[in-house]
């Protein structure tokens, strides 16, 4: 995701599905794709921090005379800070 079309591909490749009940297991690799792709669980703290982002996207839209409005995401290494942008950027 280090260049424009590495970052398009990303957001318009839906997740992966987790398998339906019922249906026959997946191969050990296809197990290992799965598990080892970006699949992000929402919950209350990722969907405040994407309203917070979409609300500063909105407002920077608008701004031409000052400074954009921004957003600082901080917290300790392996957090998932990156991972909740992420999820930000691909919904």
């Amino acid at each position: 995701m280090t260049t424009w079309q590495g970052w398009q591909q990303f957001t318009t490749t839906p997740p992966p599905a987790p398998p339906e009940p019922g249906t026959p297991p997946r191969s050990t690799e296809e197990r290992l794709a799965y598990h080892s792709a970006f699949i992000t669980l929402r919950t209350p703290v990722i969907d405040t921090l994407a309203t917070s982002v979409r609300t500063l996207m909105i407002l920077g839209r608008h701004q031409t005379m000052t400074a954009r409005p921004s957003l600082i995401v901080t917290g300790p290494a392996a957090a998932g800070k990156t991972t909740a942008l992420l999820h930000v950027g691909r919904a």
